[in-house]
C-alpha cells in the first residue's frame, strides 16, 4: 500500500498538468471548420536529436573559448546558424497550410467511421508565408506533414501529406488556393449518437529532425453512430403488417415471390434489381418490384422491445430495419411519439437508422 500511494501522487499531479494544458489549449485554439496554420496556432520544439545538437553545439563553443581557436568559434557559430535555419525552414513548411472539415460518413457502434478532409495550400508562389509581403519563400510546397488522431484515440492512423502549388510559370494571387488534396482518416465510433472526434494533430520534423513543428486542429467534428445491429426477439408481439395479421403474414411470405411491377430507382440500389430492357427503351432506370415488396407494410415499434435496456432496444429495432431493408419489405418506424411512415429505399433506410442514432432527441411527430 505504501508503494503505491507515490504513485498515485503521480498520477493525479500528470492529470492536473493534462487538463491544465487542455484547458489552455481550448482557449488559444477554438473549433472552427477550417483552419489556415500560421503564427498563432504553430508550435516549436527541438526534438531529442535536437537537444542533442544543442548539446554539441554548446561544447564546440566552450572548446573553442577554452583553446581560443577561432576556427572552432566559427564551427559553433555555423552549427547554431544551420539550427536557427531549420527553425525558419520548419515553420515556412507549416505555414499557409489550410485543413477544412468536409464530412463524416456515418457507421454503427465498435465500426469506424471515415472522416473526410480536404488539405491545400493558401499562399501565393515565392511569397513568405510566415510575413506574406512578397519576400522570397524556403519553398512553395508543404512537404512530411503528418495528419492524424492523437495517442489516445481508439483508431490511430496518420496520413502523410504532400502538398504544393501546381508548375505554371505565373505566381498565383497571394492567399490564393491551390492543389485541392482530399485525405481521409478513420475514427473508431465507441457508442451510439453523435461522436465528437477529438483534436487533430498535425506535425513534422521535416527536414532534418532537429525541431518538431506541431499544431493541435479542433475542426469541430461531428459523427453519427447508428447502434450496433443486434438480433433479438419481439415481446410476445412481433412486427405486424397494417390490417395483416400473425399467421396470415406468415402465410404470405411462404407464397412464391413474383414480379409486380416497376417504380424509379433509388441511388443505392442493387444494379441486380435494375429494369435493364426498360432502360434501353427509354433511357430512364427503374427498380423491378416483386410480390413481397408490394405487400401491406411492417411496423418496426419500439414497444415491441419493452422492458430492455435503451441501448439494447435500439440495437434490436437497428437489427430489424437492415432485415427489412435487406429482404426488400416495406416498413415504418415508431420510437415512442415518433414515426416514420412506410417505406423502402437507402433514403428510408438512412432516415430510419438515424433516428435510432439520435433518439430520445427526437421532435415527437405522432
Amino acid at each position: 500500500m505504501q508503494g503505491s500511494a507515490p504513485a498515485e501522487l503521480d498520477s493525479q499531479r500528470t492529470g492536473y498538468f493534462s487538463s491544465v494544458v487542455q484547458r489552455w489549449v481550448s482557449r488559444r485554439l477554438p473549433p472552427q471548420s477550417r483552419i489556415r496554420l500560421g503564427h498563432k496556432n504553430v508550435f516549436i520544439l527541438p526534438t531529442r536529436w535536437g537537444l542533442m545538437f544543442l548539446m554539441t553545439v554548446v561544447l564546440v563553443l566552450i572548446a573553442g573559448i577554452n583553446y581560443q581557436n577561432s576556427m572552432i568559434l566559427a564551427t559553433a557559430f555555423l552549427f547554431f546558424a544551420v539550427f536557427v535555419v531549420h527553425i525558419h525552414m520548419s515553420f515556412n513548411n507549416f505555414a499557409g497550410l489550410t485543413v477544412a472539415f468536409h464530412d463524416a460518413e456515418p457507421a454503427h457502434a465498435g465500426e469506424e467511421a471515415l472522416v473526410n478532409l480536404t488539405v491545400c495550400s493558401t499562399r501565393a508562389a515565392g511569397t513568405d508565408s510566415g510575413s506574406g509581403r512578397g519576400t522570397p519563400a524556403t519553398g512553395d510546397r508543404h512537404v512530411a506533414i503528418q495528419l492524424g488522431w492523437p495517442a489516445s484515440t481508439a483508431s490511430i492512423r496518420y496520413q502523410l501529406i504532400h502538398t504544393g502549388l501546381p508548375s505554371t510559370d505565373q505566381a498565383g494571387e497571394p492567399g490564393s488556393e491551390s492543389e485541392l488534396q482530399s485525405t481521409t482518416l478513420p475514427i473508431k465510433c465507441l457508442r451510439r449518437g453523435i461522436q465528437r472526434a477529438p483534436r487533430l494533430l498535425a506535425t513534422s520534423v521535416y527536414p532534418l529532425g532537429l525541431v518538431r513543428v506541431w499544431s493541435w486542429l479542433d475542426l469541430d467534428i461531428e459523427v453519427l453512430v447508428y447502434p450496433r445491429p443486434i438480433h433479438g426477439e419481439a415481446n410476445g408481439a412481433d412486427a405486424e403488417s397494417e390490417g395483416d395479421s400473425q399467421p396470415d403474414r406468415k402465410l404470405r411470405q411462404q407464397q412464391p415471390v413474383d414480379f409486380d411491377g416497376l417504380r424509379n430507382y433509388e441511388l443505392g440500389e442493387s444494379r441486380s434489381r435494375i429494369a435493364w430492357k426498360k432502360y434501353a427503351q427509354q433511357g430512364v432506370l427503374y427498380t423491378k418490384l416483386f410480390s413481397s415488396e408490394s405487400a401491406d407494410p411492417v411496423w418496426i415499434d419500439q414497444a415491441a422491445y419493452a422492458g430492455r435496456d435503451v441501448e439494447l432496444q435500439m440495437s434490436n429495432l437497428c437489427a430489424e430495419v437492415l432485415m427489412r431493408d435487406q429482404g426488400h419489405q416495406p416498413y415504418g418506424l415508431r420510437l415512442g411519439k415518433w414515426k416514420l411512415a412506410p417505406g423502402l429505399g437507402p433514403q428510408h433506410r438512412q432516415e430510419a437508422l438515424e433516428a435510432l442514432a439520435r433518439y430520445p432527441e427526437l421532435t415527437p411527430n405522432a
